[in-house]
């Protein structure tokens, strides 16, 4: 017996904040419902591998039978992209095409109960929602309706009625904290007025840069090639970064804070605030049928001189794959220029650094690749924008390494590594990734944040009273730890 289970579209509340997948699960009986398997060779071409899709023997899904093509066929790009492989693969790996039906449906088998098993029970999947292609556009389009390219590189924001509004809130912060902003100050010492802030937390906020995960980190789990796994581990680090721009900032989480998430081809993601000064946030992405383990910490910091603020990342990201290779990085720092006046743009400087030392592979990337520094700049300009990144992967020991494949292009617009095109902001589509129910999630999760829900209701009041208790409540926890641990020396 099989029946069909539906969710329906997740709503996008007043402010355009995801609602979490709240919404009833609608059952209905089909008969012609049928189990695949996606099968997805090696990106690279050369691996012999194959693998089952996200969905067990259990799970299918099916699509409109009037549909003309799927969302990668749509889509056109060279069959010699590497992203194209990756995205087919990964669209495969969560649809299939059933011949009736008119709506995008999730098969699910239960089992009848004169032959059911527990093991059938269990293979039903939490998360059966697939995005649909316009749901994906209108993601990576998204950060496109509140900033575009600069002319000298990165991302300028363009809407002059929110920078007034902002602007004439930072310089009643200038005058509050006096010349300390002229010298450089860490703006976690100051309190940001919430006419400055997004109906977000930090945790959902840092996970938007991941939304080719289903993409390129599945494609890097199924080749057995250590290379070709290390370039896609680069491209899935660049190919996010502009999901990342935010006109406001995010609202810094409470100690405990959590946050969780799926991708819908079962890749789940949980977040935790794990201390408070400094700010550090902790995470692990858990790849479907735990085909990578993807994790770290990051300890946040944001300091402001004259009007540039630059924002800071410092920890691990750590990947590991079932077969033992482990690729790590860090992030590089993002510079706002123009917060008091001038253009508002925002840009990535410094070095990313990916290694992976049993493999003995390592790229420096330099983003901002062709900066001129200060004086040079006053006679000359960069051949190339701000966004443009470059960097060589290399092989073998320090003292004696080859060169494998040169990494360029830009956070915005592309990437390739070797002369293949790995990553095209036309062509390849982000992933949605999906707050889970509020009976999944834990009380301490950032949806049930008492600011956070009456600043999307619009009541700004409650949500700065609600905010303030939230700080007092945490800085009384500080002054108890601290004061517990000077009485254990």
């Amino acid at each position: 017996m099989c029946t069909i289970g539906r969710f329906e579209h997740v709503p996008v509340d007043s402010i355009g904040r995801l609602v979490p997948a709240d919404c009833a699960l609608l059952v209905a009986s089909n008969s012609s419902a049928t189990n695949s398997h996606a099968t997805g060779s090696d990106i690279s071409g050369s691996g012999s591998g194959s693998g089952s899709g996200s969905g067990s023997t259990s799970t299918s899904t099916s699509t409109s039978g009037k549909s003309k093509k799927s969302s990668s066929s749509k889509r056109k790009h060279s069959s010699k992209s590497a992203a194209a492989a990756a995205a087919a693969a990964a669209s495969a790996s969560t649809s299939s095409t059933s011949t009736k039906g008119k709506e995008r449906l999730v098969a699910v088998v239960v089992a009848d109960t004169d032959t059911a098993t527990a093991t059938a029970t269990a293979a039903v999947v939490a998360h059966t929602m697939t995005d649909s292609e316009e749901e994906r556009r209108a993601l990576a389009a998204r950060v496109f309706t509140q900033f575009r390219r600069y002319s000298a590189g990165g991302l300028q924001m363009f809407d002059e009625e929110e920078l007034k509004r902002q602007r004439g809130v930072v310089w009643e912060l200038v005058k509050m904290v006096g010349n300390r902003i002229a010298e450089g100050m860490e703006l976690r010492d100051i309190g940001i007025p919430i006419q400055l802030l997004q109906p977000s937390s930090m945790l959902e906020c840092m996970t938007r840069a991941w939304a080719f995960a289903p993409t390129y980190l599945a494609a890097a789990a199924r080749t057995r090639d250590p290379v070709e796994r290390f370039k896609l581990v680069i491209t899935f680090a660049i190919s996010g970064m502009h999901l990342s721009a935010q006109c406001k900032k995010p609202f810094n989480p409470i100690l405990g804070e959590t946050f969780q998430a799926a991708f819908c081809d079962g890749t789940e993601v949980f977040m935790e605030q794990t201390t408070h000064h400094p700010p550090a946030s902790n995470w692990q992405v858990v790849g479907a049928n735990n085909a990578y383990q993807y994790w770290g910490r990051g300890v946040g910091s944001a300091s402001a001189r004259g009007n540039v603020i630059r924002g800071y990342q410092h920890g691990p990201n750590v990947l590991d794959f079932p077969d033992g290779q482990r690729i790590t990085w860090n992030l590089p720092v993002l510079t706002v220029q123009g917060v008091a006046w001038g253009d508002r743009v925002q840009h990535f400087d410094g070095v990313l650094q990916f290694r992976d030392e049993a493999n003995h592979l390592s790229c420096d990337l330099q983003m901002n690749a062709e900066a001129l520094g200060f004086v040079k700049s006053l006679f000359s300009k960069p051949k190339q924008p701000t966004d443009y990144l470059r960097g060589d992967i290399m092989v073998g020991l320090p003292a004696k390494q080859t060169k494998v494949a040169t990494v360029e292009g830009s956070w915005l617009t592309h990437l390739e590594i070797g002369g293949t095109r790995f990553w095209d902001y036309e062509s390849s589509l982000p992933f949605v990734l999906r707050p889970k129910s509020s009976k999944e999630t834990l009380e301490s999760d950032s949806f049930k944040r008492e600011d956070l829900v009456a600043f999307a209701e619009g009541d700004m009041e409650r949500c700065a009273e609600c905010k303030q208790v939230a700080e007092e409540r945490q800085r009384y926890d500080r002054r108890l730890r601290e004061k517990a641990r000077a009485a254990r020396k």
